[in-house]
């Protein structure tokens, strides 16, 4: 959506025209970027991300990866930090503990380190949690040299606590501009009330908190339906945890949407 809006409008306070290259590490999917009136370039090695990187006035990160940073840094290219999560204040990103998922009081930012080997070695192993740490210093580093640290809450950046933050709440299509997605519902067949998740399902984003909400639901004797559209490595948890809790008749999983199959779900 910004890269669609930045190469159709420019940018908001000039009036040039912008051109815009999105870089993904996904696969190519058939049919997918031919849709996108800008450049879309898949799964590059560091030279050619060297190149794109040399090639542009300002890169946009989503998320503090460090190989963009770093080649940003070096070139001398003003770059911004997407801040999704918290990667550049802990080490598994998510300021959670592992297994049990209770809230992080911020070992890492406190120099608790010994608290956040702990913390991944139950489920990664000493190993991958030693690198996770240590990853953690370059980046957080790199993320204190942006040109702006982008945080999607302010509760997001109060947490991260990084020099020239600021927060701008991701956006979404409005649905009005679907009015035939919503159907009309007469008297006579009223509809169970729809709840709706989209994006990942990944640990970060809570969603054993929503099913736990839908039994609550159920317990009171509501009608609802609760629908996950998404995809991810928590599907069979959550799967699971729908059926433990007797939820199969209540919760729906769609799987990955995108296009006019997601504005018309």
């Amino acid at each position: 959506m910004l890269a669609e809006g930045l190469t159709k409008h420019g940018a908001p306070d000039r009036l040039e025209e912008v051109e815009v290259t999105v870089v993904a590490h996904t696969p190519v999917q058939p049919n997918y970027d031919s849709q996108f009136s800008f450049r879309v370039v898949r799964q590059p090695g560091w030279f050619d991300l060297l190149h794109l990187v040399r090639d542009t006035n300002v890169v946009q990160i989503a998320g503090p990866w460090l190989l963009p940073m770093f080649l940003a840094l070096i070139l001398g290219k003003p770059f911004v930090i997407e801040q999704h999560g918290y990667q550049a204040a802990c080490p598994n990103g998510l300021l959670l503990f592992e297994r049990t998922k209770e809230v992080c009081p911020g070992h890492y930012m406190a120099q608790r380190y010994h608290k956040c080997l702990r913390c991944n070695q139950k489920l990664l192993g000493w190993r991958k949690s030693l690198k996770l740490l240590l990853l953690t210093f370059p980046r957080r580093l790199l993320c204190r040299q942006a040109t702006m640290n982008v945080a999607i809450t302010q509760h997001v950046a109060m947490r991260l606590d990084l020099p020239r933050s600021c927060v701008v709440y991701q956006g979404s299509p409005d649905p009005l501009v679907f009015p035939s997605a919503a159907p009309a519902v007469s008297d006579k067949h009223v509809k169970p009330l729809v709840f709706a998740y989209v994006g990942r399902l990944v640990s970060e984003k809570g969603l054993p908190v929503l099913i736990q909400a839908a039994r609550w639901l159920q317990d009171q004797g509501h009608t609802f339906h609760l629908k996950l559209v998404g995809d991810g490595p928590e599907r069979k948890r959550l799967e699971a945890d729908v059926t433990a809790l007797g939820l199969q008749q209540h919760v729906t999983f769609t799987g990955f949407l995108t296009g006019s199959k997601l504005e018309r779900f």
